[in-house]
C-alpha cells in the first residue's frame, strides 16, 4: 500500500520537471495551482474502468411494488455512486439462492415492450446514472421484498485538499506522479517530451493489468441507426 498526501505528489511531480529545487518546500500559490489539476486527474481516472481496483459488493430489500430505487450517497440504497453495474443477482424472501439478473442497456430498458409488468422478483435491472443518485430500474417490478446483490465498481476518490493522507493499492502513487507532471508541465513552461509520455503509459498499464477487466464494453447509446458509441474505442458500433 502507498500512504501519501497531495502535497507530495505535487512537490514530487515539479521537482521532476524542474520547477521545484530539491530542498525547497511547495509555497502556497503553486500548491493551490497544482491542487485543481490534480483533482481533475482523479475526477477523470472515475470514468477509467481500467484503474478502478475495488468492486463493492453490497446487499439491499427492494420494497415490493415499487419499480425503482436510487442508489448513491443520499439514495435509498446508501453507499457511493456507482459509475456502472458490474453484476446484479437477486434473492427470494426466505432464501439464500442467489439468480442472476441481467443487466439492460440503454436500448434494451426503453423498448422493454410493458414496464408495468409484476413478478415476485425482477429478471432484469438498468441503471440510469443519475446525479447525485443513480436510479435502478427493475423488470418486471417485483411484488416481493426480495434481496438484490448488487456489484458496483468503487470510484477512484481523493485530494480534496493538500494535507489530507490518502492510501492507495500498490503502483497508484507513481501513475498519479506521472500523469500529474506531464500534465503541469504546459502551464509551468517545461517541454512535454515521448519519453515523459511512455512512463506515464507504462505506469497505467502496470495497474491496469491487475485489476478487474469489468463487463463488457460500454456502449453509449446511438440514434441514427449506428449502433452505439463505444467509449473504449471510439468508434461506432454497427
Amino acid at each position: 500500500m502507498s500512504t501519501f498526501t497531495g502535497t507530495t505528489l505535487i512537490s514530487d511531480a515539479l521537482r521532476d520537471i524542474g520547477v521545484l529545487g530539491v530542498g525547497r518546500s511547495l509555497n502556497d500559490r503553486d500548491g493551490s495551482f497544482a491542487l485543481r489539476y490534480l483533482q481533475r486527474l482523479i475526477d477523470s481516472a472515475e470514468l477509467d474502468r481500467r484503474v478502478i481496483y475495488t468492486v463493492l459488493r453490497s446487499s439491499y430489500t427492494l420494497v415490493a411494488n415499487t419499480a425503482s430505487r436510487t442508489i448513491g450517497p443520499s439514495g435509498n440504497f446508501v453507499q457511493a455512486r456507482p459509475i456502472f453495474i458490474a453484476s446484479a443477482l437477486v434473492k427470494r424472501v426466505g432464501e439464500d439462492l442467489e439468480t442472476p439478473l441481467h443487466i439492460m442497456t440503454r436500448d434494451e430498458y426503453l423498448y422493454y415492450h410493458d414496464k408495468t409488468l409484476t413478478s415476485e422478483v425482477p429478471d432484469s435491472i438498468f441503471m440510469e446514472p443519475t446525479v447525485t443518485n443513480a436510479t435502478l430500474y427493475f423488470l418486471p417490478i417485483p411484488t416481493t421484498a426480495a434481496t438484490l446483490v448488487v456489484g458496483t465498481p468503487t470510484a477512484l476518490t481523493g485530494f480534496s485538499d493538500l494535507s489530507t493522507t490518502y492510501t492507495f493499492t500498490p503502483g497508484y502513487e507513481d501513475w498519479f506522479l506521472l500523469r500529474l507532471r506531464n500534465k503541469l508541465a504546459r502551464p509551468f513552461g517545461r517541454p512535454l517530451t515521448q519519453d515523459m509520455r511512455d512512463e506515464e503509459a507504462l505506469a497505467h498499464k502496470a495497474i491496469e493489468r491487475v485489476n478487474d477487466s469489468g463487463p463488457p464494453i460500454m456502449v453509449n447509446d446511438y440514434g441514427d441507426g449506428h449502433g452505439g458509441y463505444q467509449i473504449e474505442t471510439g468508434t461506432y458500433r454497427r
